[in-house]
Formats: C-alpha cells, structure tokens, sequence
C-alpha cells in the first residue's frame, strides 16, 4: 500500500484505512505521531463544537499542533524553523495529561475482568481498591506556549480553532 502512490498517482489513504505496521520503528513512530496529532485536532473540535471545555493552556497547544500540521509546504519552506516532530515531547505532556499511563490502564481492564468474573466482593477486589487509593502525585512541567497565542481570548481561539478545521479538512478530507 505504501508504495502505491510512488508508482501510480493513486492515494490509498483515500480508499483504504490508514495502517500502520508497528514492527516497523519507523511506522511505529509515524503511528505514535499520528496519533498525537489526532488527539490534538480532536481537542480543537470539542473545543469549537462546544462539546468540551478545556484549559486555556490544553486548547492553545492543541491548536498549536493543528495550525502547524495545517501548513502547506510552501509555508513551511518560507519559515525560518520548523520543528523536527509535529508534537513535542513537552506539547504531548499538556495535550496527552487525560491519557491513561500503562499502570493505571492495566488495573482498569483488571477491574472489569473481575467485574466480569464477578469477583468484585472477594478479596481480590478489595486489594485492588486498595492500590487505587495510592496513587503518586506527577510532578508538573513548565509550560510553553507560542507567544502570538498567549494573548487570544476565547472569542479569537474558537474563530482561529474553525479556521484550522476547515484548512485540515480541505487538506486531508
């Protein structure tokens, strides 16, 4: 599938789902990107729609994410920088912060396997209630976000966030 738009005109993405093949570390970072860069537009859409309400700071990088996956390689051409990834590490830490860590989701899908097994009233059920209860605190990053976007109130993020959408959905329909 990979190479059927090298060798014909034809792009796959268009007829086929996007895949992945995540033995592959190189498509595995591709994946890992894609998938940073769609919960970033994702956010821009619940924030638009007025579905969800978000932190100022979520909403800007998430927007910041989004305009900058927007660019035309034209525009990208005449900046002076552009960054390596579509999402820093620091940009996922504020986007991503409702993502389940590898713990915290393992002791989920523990609890409905026993909920399942309806085992919830035996001492399985109660240590596992336990460990919840002991969570550890993360210590925050500091933040960064680009300057043109600290100073928008939200009447100019949510037209700036309809803006976006709709250069992203002309782009990749």
């Amino acid at each position: 599938m990979k190479e059927l738009k090298s060798r014909t005109s034809i792009d796959p993405d268009t007829f086929f789902s996007k895949c992945f093949d995540l033995s592959d570390p190189e498509e595995f970072e591709s994946f890992k990107e894609y998938y940073m860069v769609i919960k970033a537009e994702s956010i821009v859409k619940k924030y638009h729609a007025e579905v969800e309400e978000f932190d100022d700071k979520v909403i800007k990088t998430a927007l910041l994410i989004c305009e900058r996956r927007a660019l035309d390689l034209d525009e990208i051409i005449d900046l002076k920088s552009f960054p390596e990834t579509l999402v820093s590490d620091r940009e996922w830490d504020i986007i991503g912060k409702d993502e389940m860590s590898e713990t915290r989701l393992a002791k989920k899908k523990h609890k409905d396997w026993l909920k399942k097994m309806d085992c919830k009233k035996t001492a399985l059920a109660k240590v596992d209630n336990a460990a919840d209860k002991t969570k550890k605190k993360k210590k925050k990053k500091p933040v960064v976000v680009e300057e043109d976007l600290e100073e928008l109130d939200e009447e100019e993020i949510r037209e700036r966030a309809g803006a976006v959408l709709e250069k992203l959905k002309a782009k990749d329909p």
